[in-house]
């Protein structure tokens, strides 16, 4: 899993899931903007949430 914050000054959380090492890709990609929780779908951190308290406030 892959949690990724850029997003060229835009303000979102982007998870990457289901990693697919034969195909050298995410099987499950979801982006969600700031303000909002950004929930982790699966494995050992399933169900943690990324949320304004790490992220700030929407922005733009």
């Amino acid at each position: 899993m892959i949690i990724d914050d850029y997003d060229g000054g835009g303000g979102a959380v982007t998870v990457l899931s289901g990693p697919d090492p034969e195909r050298g890709a995410y099987a499950r990609s979801e982006r969600t903007p700031y303000g909002e929780d950004a929930v982790i779908p699966e494995g050992p951190a399933k169900g943690f949430a990324i949320g304004v308290g790490i992220t700030g406030e929407r922005r733009g």
